[in-house]
């Protein structure tokens, strides 16, 4: 028998600590399990391996095969927790769908591809979205505010930086304020990198929601990811390039808790990137 400490993924769990459960199985830090809690099944994911603890314990209910927890994701997390007042519980809550409690296998989700589409021909650029590359390629700052009216092309400048970070083997976010500004976003980027865009956003189906997040969790090859507040907390592992779209829009704050702003949490997934 092993014993783990065990990060909880519940609104029930309110402690800024992780709980200690007792297993069989040879598990590995960022491993998803799902975890007895009161009378409830709930996910969670292995901190770290710990000694016999001198109290009764209950036992991990089960693991999920190749299912972890990103490092990268591991630390978005730690840092939401020092930086933001909210229980453990409901802050794990935003990195693990439910859904993946009865998670089908991975393979059926990471390997299904589809014949790549030949990327539509984009017009040329204008001088001004020349002179904003070329601002951004020539600079060694990392964060960037790109102004322009409605129709001015932005969208062009995010494609243009995406197909960039795409080449370079790393994966892009981009963040819209509201689920109705995706559509168009995810039709731009979906004729350039066709099956390589996931759009992530709360009206899923449970069963999308756990699909979405396996094959982001488990891809080999870089992605494009479109969604609101909550795409930021998707499992990229090797990400790029973050795109906060309309930034001054009240919509990037979550109210309720787990209370944050997407920017300030952007700024850390990026220095943690």
């Amino acid at each position: 028998m092993k014993w783990y400490k065990v990060w909880v993924a519940s609104t029930r769990y309110q402690k800024p600590e992780a709980l200690t459960y007792a297993s069989e199985l040879e598990l590995k830090n960022g491993n998803v399990v799902v975890i007895p809690l009161a009378s409830k099944q709930v996910l969670g994911f292995i901190d770290r391996e710990t000694a016999k603890p001198k109290f009764a314990t209950k036992q991990i209910a089960k693991a999920l095969d190749d299912v972890f927890l990103p490092k990268q994701s591991q630390e978005l997390f730690a840092w939401l927790m020092e930086y933001y007042p909210a229980g453990s519980g409901a802050t794990l809550q935003l990195f693990l769908p439910t859904s993946l409690i009865t998670k089908k296998t991975v393979k059926t989700v990471a390997t299904a591809k589809t014949k790549p589409k030949k990327p539509f021909k984009l017009p040329a650029l204008t001088k001004q979205q020349k002179s904003a590359l070329e601002t951004i390629k020539g600079s060694n700052k990392h964060r960037f505010l790109l102004h322009g009216d409605t129709g001015s092309g932005k969208t062009r400048i995010y494609i243009e930086r995406s197909t960039e970070t795409i080449k370079a083997g790393k994966s892009v976010l981009i963040l819209t304020p509201e689920i109705a500004l995706t559509p168009q976003l995810a039709e731009d980027f979906s004729a350039q990198f066709d099956n390589q865009v996931i759009i992530i956003h709360s009206n899923l189906t449970p069963k999308a929601r756990r699909e979405y997040w396996l094959r982001i969790a488990t891809s080999k090859e870089p992605l494009v990811v479109i969604g609101p507040r909550s795409a930021l907390f998707s499992p990229l592992k090797n990400l790029g390039l973050i795109v906060v779209d309309e930034f001054h829009e009240p919509a990037y704050k979550q109210e309720q808790s787990p209370r944050y702003h997407s920017l300030r949490v952007a700024g850390a997934l990026a220095k943690i990137q």
